[in-house]
This record gives C-alpha cells, sequence and structure tokens, in this order.
C-alpha cells in the first residue's frame, strides 16, 4: 500500500505547521476530483524527491507542484489564449478576487472550460440565469501560481487574508 505497517500520513508529509499544511493545499486543488488528487500528490513527491529525496513532503513542495500543475495545463493553450488568461489573472489579482463575470463571453471562456474537470484552468461557479451571466472562478493551481488570493470569509464576499496568504 502507500504506508508501510505502522507508518503514519506524517512520516510522509510534513504537517507541523498548521498554517502552512500540504495536504490542505492538495485537497483544496483537487476540487473533489481523485484522479487530480493523485496527480497533484505524485507531482509533489516528484518534486519533494528531486529537491530533496531524503525529506518529508513539505507545503512548499506542493506549492511549486501546484505552479508546475497550472504551467502544464497553461502550456494546452496558444500565445494568444495564454495572453488573454494573463490579463484575466491580472486584473482579479489587482481586485482580490479569484472569481469574476464576463457578460457576453461564454464563448470565448469555453475553451478554458470544455476539457475534463483535472484540465480545465477556469471552472463554473455559478451559472447564468436569464440575464445574469455566469460566475466564473479560476483553478486553483493557477490561483497559487499567479497569487490571486482564494479563500473568503465564511457568509461574506470579502476575502480572507489570513487563508489566502500562504497559498
Amino acid at each position: 500500500g502507500f504506508l508501510a505497517e505502522g507508518e503514519s500520513i506524517d512520516s510522509i508529509f510534513d504537517l507541523s505547521s498548521r498554517e502552512e499544511d500540504p495536504l490542505e493545499q492538495l485537497i483544496n486543488a483537487s476540487y473533489g476530483n481523485m484522479r487530480r488528487l493523485l496527480n497533484l500528490i505524485d507531482l509533489s513527491f516528484k518534486h519533494t524527491y528531486d529537491t530533496n529525496p531524503n525529506s518529508k513532503v513539505t507545503h512548499g513542495n506542493v506549492i511549486k507542484a501546484l505552479e508546475n500543475n497550472a504551467a502544464n495545463l497553461e502550456s494546452l493553450f496558444t500565445e494568444q489564449e495564454k495572453q488573454f488568461l494573463n490579463s484575466l489573472a491580472v486584473s482579479c489579482k489587482d481586485r482580490s478576487t479569484f472569481r469574476f463575470s464576463m457578460p457576453n463571453f461564454a464563448p470565448v471562456l469555453y475553451k478554458y472550460l470544455n476539457r475534463s474537470s483535472e484540465y480545465n484552468v477556469l471552472n463554473i461557479i455559478e451559472s447564468g440565469i436569464g440575464r445574469r451571466s455566469s460566475l466564473y472562478g479560476f483553478d486553483y493551481a493557477f490561483c497559487v501560481k499567479y497569487q490571486i488570493p482564494t479563500h473568503l470569509v465564511p457568509g461574506s464576499e470579502r476575502i480572507d487574508r489570513n487563508r489566502s496568504r500562504t497559498t
């Protein structure tokens, strides 16, 4: 199996800091998709092994793996499509949000949403109804790479700076 008899998860992952939990980052980035979670764990193991083969997987290793994952996702697009994504990312970062709406741009955004869920750079957070446009959000790994805040204060629209600061 994954762990030898008598081993626990903290023998593989550095869980010494509650603020910098590598497992939390992996779970957030997986969006509940098991295939994506395993892919991100594999990328984290690879990055850890490449940098220090005898160490535990740290928060920093996971962040690097997420940045690599975002770069891999971006590589699926043309230069023009990447520039469009980058301009959206800059705009969202300036506004301190990972969510946005773009009325009448659904056909343009569709190319970033139409792959299987582990390869989408954008996700639909809330589908538009009638005149209300859809609400989109960047993939968590993409947010980590571009330092876009990802956590909201529960029950509000404000960014939780304490939670977003470590991503």
